[in-house]
Order: structure tokens, then C-alpha cells, then sequence
């Protein structure tokens, strides 16, 4: 499904006038997204649907793009999609929703962080893209031989952001498969070199803190019997 780059116009009373559609208030958000997608450094792969023929093959293409351009990129299946899930992954800058093109997430406001469709991700990334009035909501639409595919040329030279006004910059690129699990260091040492770990070292909460060997040992006890309405050391069980 896609919006046809046709003239729109719409009346008021006698009068005729063209509407522009390019500056429609919805193309102007999913404008304003796609540039949070070039600032963001974390970028999240969401598998909103397994039934759709060529999943795969549109996660595949969106994280070689993300690789190209030293994103870090994590997918996640989480089911069915909630604002209250994704909110469990602040570090994520955004999130591109692999979904049924007839899905309507992604006209909701009440995300934490902006969902974008994988048609945007090439918006974002692909010279070969131009922002117009035909926008592709079926990500099969642009997978080779797709009706709305085109070659994957990479964005050059400096890049402006339109929301922080300052010059982005890409990170070194962090390669999982050439790392081995283990590094070692001089000292003799051992460290994961994974840049999992990285990520994990960098989240505000990493889990229960575990506390191995600093707390001191202690004897069971007996504890208390019955049920949880009256418990046997009660006063009322007593009476």
C-alpha cells in the first residue's frame, strides 16, 4: 500500500484550491522521525509479524543498512507491540517496526521513543531516496523485485542534523563476527568481547545485583505455619 503522487484538492464553499500534500501535517511528523532515525546511535529492529511473506528478507536488508551506516542495531519479538514493552529499552533511540502495512502504531503518540517503517530507514539512509508524496507502507514493495525497489546507495559527505544543528558523526564500527568470545588482555586477564556486553554495561539497570560471597551464610529458621488468612503464631489462631 502507498500514496499515489497525485494533485489533491479540497473545496470551501465556491472556492477550489490545491492542497499540498507535502506539507500535510502527517508527512511533516514522519519528516521530523526520520531525522530522530540519522541521530540515533542505538537503533532497534522490531518483528511485529511472522506471517508476512518476506520478514526476513526486510530484516536482513534493514540491518545491513544500519551496519553500513555504524548504527548499532538489536531486534527484538516482542508479540504484540504496547507502548509499556518498548519502554523497557530506553537506550533504544528508535525503533524500526517490521508490521502489516495496514497497521495504525504508527500514527500513535503514545511511544516513548518514534517508530518508523523500513521504507523510512531507506529514506533516512539511501541517497537514491527523495522525501515526496509516495510513501510505501509495504516493506515488500521495496525488496528487489518489489514495485517500489531501488539500488541502496549509501549517503556521503557531511550530514546536518536538522534537530540538534550540529554535525553527525559516525561511531567505529563494532564487529561481532570477527570477535572471538573471549579477549585476552596483558595482565592476564580475560574480558567478553562482545559488543553486547558493551551495551549491557552501559544500561542503568542491569538486574538483581547478585552479591556472591559478601553477605554472610545464615542457618533456616522455622518459619511461620498455616494459611494466609490465620497463621498459627497469630494472635487471633491463639483466641
Amino acid at each position: 500500500m502507498s500514496i499515489p503522487a497525485k494533485s489533491w484538492y479540497h473545496t470551501s464553499g465556491l472556492a477550489l484550491a490545491k492542497f499540498d500534500a507535502i506539507s500535510s501535517p502527517w508527512l511533516k511528523r514522519r519528516r521530523y522521525l526520520v531525522e530522530t532515525l540519522k541521530d540515533a546511535k542505538t537503533v532497534g529492529i522490531v518483528v511485529a509479524t511472522l506471517g508476512i511473506k518476506n520478514y526476513l528478507e526486510a530484516l536482513s536488508s534493514i540491518k545491513q543498512i544500519l551496519k553500513k551506516k555504524k548504527k548499532k542495531s538489536y531486534i527484538f519479538s516482542i508479540g504484540k507491540i504496547n507502548p509499556a514493552k518498548l519502554a523497557n529499552f530506553p537506550e533504544v533511540d528508535a525503533f524500526v517496526v517490521i508490521a502489516c502495512p495496514e497497521s495504525d502504531i504508527f500514527d500513535s503518540k503514545d511511544y516513548f521513543k518514534p517508530l518508523l517503517t523500513p521504507f523510512e530507514v531507506e529514506l533516512a539512509f539511501n541517497s537514491s531516496r527523495e522525501f515526496s508524496t509516495h510513501y510505501c507502507l509495504d516493506f515488500r514493495q521495496i525488496l528487489p523485485d518489489g514495485s517500489n525497489y531501488v539500488e541502496f546507495i549509501a549517503s556521503a559527505g557531511p550530514d546536518l542534523s536538522l534537530i540538534s544543528n550540529g554535525i553527525r558523526t559516525e561511531e567505529p564500527e563494532i564487529s561481532t563476527e570477527t570477535m572471538s568470545a573471549l579477549a585476552c588482555k596483558d595482565n592476564g586477564t580475560v574480558a567478553i568481547g562482545k559488543a553486547g556486553a558493551n551495551f549491557l554495561v552501559k544500561r542503568s539497570w542491569q538486574g538483581l545485583e547478585q552479591r556472591i560471597g559478601e553477605d554472610e551464610v545464615k542457618i533456616a529458621e522455622k518459619g511461620r505455619r498455616g494459611l494466609p488468612v490465620n497463621y498459627e503464631n497469630e494472635p487471633l489462631h491463639k483466641a
